[in-house]
């Protein structure tokens, strides 16, 4: 967290910051800091409105708050964006190595609505 708020200082005028608000609201998110994650994801939807990992993190932590109208929504724009993403798809190449993260990932995109 702390080199991407590096990073986020260094450069301030760099367009492509939507990676490091992507990291960030991962990193947020797994943190437990959901409101947190949410923040950060949509400022980065403001900048690029068709980045999968934003609506991953949004669906998520809405899910964890119990704001399921919103995760389902988030859930809908992701799949919107890739049709083929599922549970089976994240079991099978998931985004991240670490077995906690990737079993708090299914279990909050489960909670989310994200079909098997």
């Amino acid at each position: 967290m702390a080199a991407c708020h590096k990073a986020e200082r260094s450069n301030p005028r760099d367009t492509r910051e939507s990676w490091l608000y992507d990291t960030l609201g991962h990193i947020y998110f797994f943190f437990g800091e959901y409101e947190k994650a949410i923040e950060v994801s949509e400022k980065q939807l403001h900048q690029e409105r068709n980045l999968v990992g934003a609506y991953v993190t949004l669906a998520c932590a809405h899910a964890q708050l119990g704001h399921q109208q919103e995760a389902k929504q988030y859930i809908g724009q992701l799949i919107k964006h890739v049709p083929r993403y599922s549970l089976r798809a994240v079991r099978k190449n998931p985004m991240f190595v670490d077995p906690e993260l990737v079993s708090n990932l299914i279990e909050s995109l489960e909670l989310a609505g994200l079909p098997e």
